[in-house]
């Protein structure tokens, strides 16, 4: 599994074009791609996560496999943003889980 951590910050809502967004280094990658994963069901760009404070969002962006919360949990709309909690699971695909962890 892998880890990803998020910082609360007192700035506004980023510019979108800031946001981190997730991405496959396999097909084609994002030159503004920020995490970058291995694996055969990882879109070119995949998803977006925004962070505004203390509130962190993620976001699918129409990728083919899909960003869920939690093993099994229902996909996530392409493009509304989902508020996420420390501690959550993220799925992107059926197989790759990136877990939320604030420091």
């Amino acid at each position: 599994s892998m880890g990803q951590s998020a910082e609360s910050t007192k700035s506004k809502i980023p510019n979108p074009k800031q946001s981190p967004r997730i991405c496959s280094r396999l097909t084609f990658p994002d030159p503004g791609c920020d995490l970058q994963i291995d694996g055969p069901c990882i879109a070119a760009l995949h998803a977006r996560l925004t962070l505004a404070g203390d509130c962190v969002t993620l976001a699918d962006l129409d990728s083919g496999s899909g960003t869920s919360l939690g093993p099994g949990g229902p996909r996530l709309p392409a493009h509304q943003p989902t508020e996420i909690q420390d501690g959550d699971e993220i799925w992107l695909g059926p197989e790759v889980r990136i877990a939320l962890r604030r420091t």
